[in-house]
């Protein structure tokens, strides 16, 4: 840094007079009495030594001003960098692997890496430099953890393929971060006390990293089912044409083949692929569900239910059921982490047998079934929504009939705090919870 000749200085005096610091008290002096002593009169030895030892207090405050604006720079400088690269425009390209890959995380770390190998030269001399050297990759980390959370879903937004992309760059850049300080530490000039301050200081950005390219997998189901939405299996699902015309349930198998063309090719990473495929069951749950309650809250009748044939319809969805699940069965298979995304699929049986018992198809009593999808959503007040709905859909003569029942008591656990799902890692589309948040709050 500039200010080394001022440690020079203050090394210096210290070995002269060793107690130089104990007599520093620079609040007292102006500068005028620090710098001027008289040439006419006799050296008063103690003027000088305390003059002395305010000039180092002097230096010690210059010291830390320069300090403070050097790293002040270094994070203008990092940002500045970082917003040109993040705001570039990146193509995914196929990698060896078969993955999307762009050259953001090389863009981003060999500009860091130069910068920390310069400063590493300069200052680790001594341990002052090291000190230094520890604020500047501070300061460096912190600032790349902020560009990385305020560009992240600017590269998520415009498609699959992008969405891929980052995906895997956010997985390279922990790769990356753990070279360039692998690098650092082999040259041993940093002691344990500083090794322990460099994880520390690492440790936020590999976990944004982390976090965000296992976000970014997941965000991919959005994409996908952004575009089954434009098809006829959006708008038609529970429609009049869905019970008595697509009798093999060929909307179901819109929706599985939809997500079959986009995760064929398997363009991600194969830990962030199967990240992907998670996220992909609970949004083909959520997604048939929203489509199920928005059928519901649209129907006026207090008559009829929505169906012409409550059976006929029962059945249909039976069969939609049992091409997702065999579906996600089948990539279970080769994934035995999906298993536990298959138990999800079991709030669609319990639905599907709330109809049924609305409409009189099933036996037994409606608290047993209620308390099975109660179990499945766990709030009071959205297992009551949905149970009105299911009603409504099927037998809207009972519903207030229903809506006495659901005020004996029988649920239990009360109504959760609502969940944040708008913080940094929630993904739209995943949560049955946040959609019929939504609905009862008249979002939709």
């Amino acid at each position: 840094m500039c200010t080394s000749w001022i440690e020079d200085y203050r090394e210096q005096i210290k070995s002269l007079i060793p107690n130089i610091e104990k007599m520093v008290d620079l609040d007292k002096k102006s500068y005028q009495e620090l710098i001027f002593v008289s040439c006419d009169k006799p050296i008063d030895t103690g003027i000088a030594l305390q003059s002395t030892a305010d000039c180092v207090g002097m230096m010690e405050r210059i010291e830390e001003h320069a300090r403070t604006n050097f790293l002040d720079q270094v994070a203008d400088e990092t940002d500045k960098f970082l917003d040109n690269a993040y705001k570039a425009e990146y193509h995914g390209n196929r990698s060896s692997e078969g993955i999307l890959l762009s050259s953001l995380p090389q863009d981003i770390f060999s500009f860091i890496g130069v910068h920390i190998n310069l400063m590493q030269e300069r200052l680790m001399k001594d341990s002052v430099g090291t000190d230094n050297f520890l604020l500047f990759l501070s300061r460096i980390f912190n600032r790349l953890q902020f560009k990385q959370a305020e560009y992240r879903d600017r590269l998520l937004r415009d498609s699959f393929e992008n969405c891929c992309t980052a995906a895997n760059d956010f997985l390279r850049m922990v790769e990356k971060c753990e070279e360039i300080i692998q690098k650092i530490l082999s040259n041993g000039d940093i002691n344990e006390e500083g090794q322990e301050k460099l994880e520390n200081y690492l440790s936020g950005l590999l976990s944004l990293y982390s976090k965000d390219a296992s976000y970014a997998a997941q965000y991919c189901s959005k994409h996908i089912f952004s575009d089954i939405s434009e098809s006829g299996a959006y708008s038609n699902l529970f429609s009049s044409s869905w019970e008595k015309t697509m009798v093999q349930n060929q909307y179901a198998g819109i929706i599985v083949a939809t997500i079959k063309d986009y995760v064929g090719d398997e363009l991600l990473d194969k830990i962030l692929h199967v990240k992907a495929l998670h996220a992909l069951s609970s949004a083909t749950i959520v997604f048939y569900v929203e489509r199920l309650v928005a059928r519901g809250l649209s129907h006026n009748s207090r008559k009829h239910g929505v169906f012409e044939n409550d059976e006929e319809a029962l059945n249909r969805m039976r069969g939609d059921i049992n091409i997702f699940r065999t579906y996600f069965e089948g990539l279970a298979s080769e994934n035995r982490s999906l298993n536990k995304s298959l138990k999800h699929f079991d709030v669609l049986n319990t639905i599907h047998d709330c109809l049924a018992h609305a409409c009189g198809l099933s036996e037994g009593s409606a608290e047993d079934i209620i308390l099975r999808l109660h179990l499945s959503i766990n709030d009071t007040n959205l297992t009551k929504f949905l149970v009105q709905i299911l009603w409504r859909l099927m037998a809207p003569e009972k519903e207030q009939e229903i809506s006495q029942l659901l005020e004996n008591g029988f649920l239990t656990g009360g109504a959760k705090s609502p969940s944040n799902f708008n913080d940094h890692y929630s993904v739209p589309g995943l949560s049955l919870e946040y959609m019929l948040r939504d609905y009862q709050s008249g979002g939709n």
